[in-house]
């Protein structure tokens, strides 16, 4: 695609592309960045009788009953939905997703993915819910959870960003190559691959540890030209004579600690010069960064 707008994107128009801004997403670019907030493996599909307390899992259940609970005595509304797949039932908790009451159908099968509690019977709360029709047909078990909206519906998330990993390339990373053959990082394009299409949960973990790379490498960047900036930049010299030293230092009702009067010669030596300072006195709580500033 040499187009960046997300109306390049087929099954999006300019209502969907609004839905997308919602999720701060204007472009392709901002499209292949936004990433799951979690997966689903349809490899692990737990029956609810087998779910374990504390434990994310994913289940696949069928949609008995969803009501919306009121607000009462200081607690927010929410919805409550009743699940069951012929093993146990599931109890599931929405707060805020009220557009789910529409959207979720009675008799319809669905995957659930979230935290497992107990609560008389096996609970999820805030799950993420996709039904089992619309998962079908996925090029991998594995399937990206992302963050959605009431218009958009995760197949099409998946589809439109599947669709704008095609126009990723090297300008888009922000790492020069001569870096990423030292570092052996992989190209930005199988990054991302891996972290929105995987075949297997293993191949996430190392994929977003390089993105996540790229980002501190970009942030120090920005520090280092920062700080080059700020070298190059004029400031007064400002010079500390012996006898206002002596008459600072006849003040204190103490000698100062040799870590002080390094720190001191450090900090004078910097002032002294025609670059602005540029230093933080780091110390704990009483050791003796006031002295220090005093002097």
């Amino acid at each position: 695609m040499t187009d960046s707008s997300l109306l390049s994107i087929t099954g999006v128009g300019p209502a969907r592309a609004q839905a997308f801004a919602k999720l701060g997403v204007a472009d392709l670019r901002d499209l292949a960045f936004l990433l799951p907030r979690a997966y689903r493996d349809l490899g692990r599909v737990q029956p609810v009788a087998n779910l374990l307390a504390g434990v994310d899992a994913t289940t696949r259940a069928k949609l008995d009953r969803i009501g919306f609970v009121p607000a009462r005595k200081g607690r927010p509304p929410f919805l409550r939905a009743w699940f069951s797949d012929g093993t146990a039932k599931l109890s599931v908790t929405w707060f805020g997703a009220f557009y789910l009451k529409k959207q979720l159908v009675p008799g319809v099968d669905y995957y659930l993915t979230g935290k497992v509690a107990f609560a008389r019977g096996a609970a999820m709360a805030q799950p993420e819910i996709e039904p089992v029709e619309e998962a079908k047909g996925e090029p991998g078990p594995v399937l990206a959870v992302y963050p959605g909206t009431e218009a958009l519906s995760q197949k099409m998330i998946r589809k439109a960003v599947s669709q704008s990993l095609d126009s990723v390339d090297e300008t888009w990373d922000w790492i020069p190559g001569e870096t990423r053959k030292a570092r052996r990082l992989d190209a930005l394009a199988d990054v991302l691959g891996k972290i929105h299409r995987p075949e297997t949960l293993a191949e996430t973990a190392p994929a977003r540890a390089q993105l996540a790379y790229r980002e501190c490498f970009l942030f120090q960047a920005a520090l280092a030209a920062a700080r080059a900036s700020l070298a190059r930049a004029a400031a007064p010299a400002l010079s500390c004579g012996a006898r206002v030293d002596e008459r600072i230092r006849a003040r204190l009702p103490f000698r100062l600690r040799p870590a002080q009067e390094a720190v001191i010669r450090r900090i004078i030596a910097d002032l002294a010069g025609t670059s602005p300072m540029h230093r933080l006195l780091v110390g704990e709580v009483g050791s003796g960064k006031t002295a220090v500033a005093l002097n």
